[in-house]
Parts: structure tokens; C-alpha cells; sequence
């Protein structure tokens, strides 16, 4: 498990609180014992002033990724990320990537 909290006065500053917090380790399927995976909730508090100049609001978004040790030398990892954006114009973002890594 892991966690963070930042906070400021929010002048000049644009961000008046930050949160994240999530939890990651080891597959719990015994036969990928080197596979992992993660999931993770964040959420960004705008300071008042940013909410009053701009159309903004309070951010927040999540992921979850796992994985997968194919080989000792190739993983593949999946990650689904959904975004909630500060800006209040734009719409609720749902991104995902494939991203493969070779060890040597």
C-alpha cells in the first residue's frame, strides 16, 4: 500500500491539495509468481483562485496495469487509466496502453 497528501495555502500556488493512494505487488496467481500489478486513485484540489479565474474544478483519476512476465527477459504490461479532468470543459478520459520491456 502507498499513499500521499501535499497540501499548500493555494496562493500564488494553483494546486490547494493533492492526494494519491494505491496498492501494487506480486501476482496472487502462483503460477506467475514474477508477474505484478497496480491500481491507484489520485485527486488534485485547484485553489480557489484557479476556480474563479477559470471554468475549473477539482481533478481526479485512477489505473490499474498488470504485468506479465512472458519470458525472464520480455514483460508485457496492460494499463487502463481513467481521467476526470480539472478543466470542466473537457470530458472524462478513459486511456489505455500496451507497453512491452526487454531485460538484458
Amino acid at each position: 500500500m502507498f499513499g500521499n497528501i501535499g497540501m499548500s495555502d493555494g496562493d500564488p500556488n494553483p494546486i490547494r491539495w493533492f492526494l494519491n493512494a494505491g496498492l501494487s505487488g506480486m501476482s496472487p496467481l502462483s503460477r506467475r509468481p514474477y508477474d505484478s500489478f497496480g491500481i491507484a486513485y489520485y485527486h488534485l484540489g485547484t485553489s480557489s483562485a484557479l476556480k474563479q479565474a477559470f471554468p475549473m474544478r477539482d481533478e481526479q483519476g485512477c489505473e490499474l496495469y498488470y504485468d506479465a512476465a512472458v519470458t525472464k527477459w520480455f514483460r508485457l504490461t496492460a494499463d487502463v487509466q481513467v481521467i476526470n479532468p480539472g478543466q470542466r470543459a473537457a470530458d472524462t478520459a478513459f486511456v489505455t496502453g500496451l507497453r512491452g520491456k526487454i531485460i538484458f
